[in-house]
């Protein structure tokens, strides 16, 4: 009987209500009136991103090896053992440091001999200088005494064919005697006579001393002698005819006479003998100017032996500093190919030098992407080795020619490596910095792509606005918006896909963007 009175109670109140009520439905809530700002029964439900500014960077992937911007072979210039190697693989080096030296104990002696050969060149020129000296004083004094012989044989013939005119013109006179013109006559030729015996008297004098001083032979000095006589006979001649004549002795006076023209003529041919004596010290001359010239060439050859010993010795010398190998720049000592004891040689390396202060990049560009690339841009490298490290370059070179095979060009991007953390060989990743700049972004989801262009929904309010854009950089994630959208809009960026110019949204979710372009 308990059990049945809540059914009881419940019909009771069923047939309590007024005809035409129902009753409430049990469990559902009084409906609430909509707010203005609600969206409508067909709302879209989207999310949305608002658009920022943006730092934006047009970056070129490339990759490739780091090299050494300076790798240096070094083999030594001669083939000698080794006796000094300095450091092992790994180690520094200074530019200018011994790295390498070899026992050059036999070229030491070449050098010595090389030297020796010098004194003895040097010696030669000094003698040679001192036969041009002499073979010069020689041809001088040859030079000299032709001249005065030529001056002397030109005066002896003048006085000469003066005496043998004065004769003559005595003995005509005596032939034909006038008394008073015989006495000046034979007065005349006594002045005459004596004038010629004074000036032959004098060049006597000046040859003596000439003789003593060496600059005459005694040859010359003794033509000179026998003028002399030879004037004082005519004088002595003149002074008898004029004696003859003034005391009237005809007879005598003519053989006088004769006797007189007959020495004047003997003195002629004498004087005119002298002149061969002018060839002679042609002939000297000539000898005298060959051996100048030969003494000249000796010294040539001489100094030329002395060019040539130096030459040596400087070769000698260049060969022992060969033995000796230091670095060109400071770096590491990548290989060392030698030991000391072991011979070394120019046909092969002894050690191998790098220096990692500065290495490079060499990154693959394809070809349709030189166009803009160009020297200077930075680059931003990373390697495998380091983990979220990047390393700053830039582009130092651009290789002139491609492979024609890959269709790709080799640039050189120069990397400080202060630390040495880069190290030849390694591989690299690089981003080629082509542009930055700042720029308004949206995500790159947001975009539809239509036949007149790229457009994206702007949520103003709870209503979608269509808006075309002007797209500009771009990642896989964001893109840039030249025109179009303003930093702050909202975007939308799911449920786009539908929806209209005008169409009313329920944004259920904004998203951040967190990412910048590269």
């Amino acid at each position: 009987m308990r059990r049945a009175a809540p059914y009881s109670a419940a019909l009771i109140a069923l047939l309590l209500l007024p005809v035409g009520c129902k009753p409430p439905e049990s469990g559902k809530k009084p409906e609430a009136k909509p707010s203005p700002d609600a969206p409508t029964v067909d709302a879209t439900p989207v999310r949305v991103a608002e658009a920022r500014v943006a730092p934006l960077q047009k970056s070129l992937a490339v990759t490739g090896s780091v090299a050494a911007t300076q790798s240096v072979e070094l083999a030594p210039k001669i083939a000698a053992r080794v006796v000094f190697l300095a450091g092992r693989e790994g180690e520094s080096v200074r530019a200018g440091q011994v790295v390498l030296r070899q026992d050059v104990s036999d070229l030491q002696t070449q050098v010595a001999s090389s030297e020796a050969a010098v004194r003895q060149a040097d010696a030669q020129v000094a003698s040679a200088i001192a036969n041009v000296r002499a073979a010069d004083a020689r041809l001088a004094q040859a030079r000299t005494q032709a001249k005065l012989q030529t001056t002397t044989s030109d005066s002896g013939i003048r006085d000469a064919e003066q005496q043998l005119a004065s004769a003559r013109a005595s003995l005509a006179v005596a032939k034909k005697p006038q008394r008073t013109q015989e006495v000046r006559v034979a007065e005349n030729v006594v002045a005459s006579a004596q004038a010629s015996f004074e000036k032959a008297a004098s060049d006597k004098k000046r040859y003596e001393e000439l003789l003593k001083e060496g600059a005459v032979a005694q040859i010359t000095y003794e033509q000179y002698v026998t003028q002399e006589k030879l004037a004082r006979a005519q004088l002595d001649t003149a002074r008898q005819q004029l004696t003859l004549t003034l005391e009237g002795g005809r007879i005598e006076a003519v053989r006088q006479a004769q006797t007189t023209v007959s020495r004047a003529e003997v003195g002629l041919r004498l004087a005119r003998a002298n002149t061969r004596q002018n060839d002679v010290r042609k002939d000297e001359i000539v000898g005298g100017e060959a051996a100048s010239e030969q003494a000249r060439a000796a010294l040539s050859q001489a100094r030329a032996g002395v060019a040539q010993a130096r030459a040596n010795l400087l070769a000698a010398r260049q060969r022992v500093d060969d033995g000796t190998v230091s670095a060109p720049i400071d770096g590491i000592i990548a290989k060392r190919s030698t030991e000391p004891g072991q011979m070394a040689s120019p046909t092969a390396s002894a050690l191998t030098l790098v220096s990692l202060d500065t290495v490079y990049f060499e990154a693959q560009v394809p070809e349709i992407d030189l166009s803009s690339v160009r020297l200077g841009m930075p680059v931003e490298v990373q390697l495998d080795a380091y983990k979220g490290r990047t390393f700053s370059g830039r582009i130092a070179k651009l290789y002139p020619t491609g492979s024609t095979s890959s269709r790709s060009f080799t640039v050189r991007v120069a990397v400080p490596n202060e630390a040495g953390a880069l190290r030849p060989g390694m591989f690299a990743r690089g981003q080629i910095v082509q542009e930055k700049r700042s720029g308004v972004v949206v995500p790159k989801d947001a975009v539809i792509r239509t036949d007149s262009g790229p457009v994206v929904f702007v949520a103003e309010g709870n209503k979608a606005v269509k808006r075309p854009i002007e797209p500009g950089l771009s990642t896989a994630e964001i893109l840039e918006v030249k025109k179009g959208v303003s930093a702050g809009e909202k975007i939308v960026v799911t449920g786009q896909s539908g929806l209209r110019d005008g169409a009313p949204l329920q944004i259920i979710e904004t998203k951040a963007q967190t990412a910048a372009t590269k």
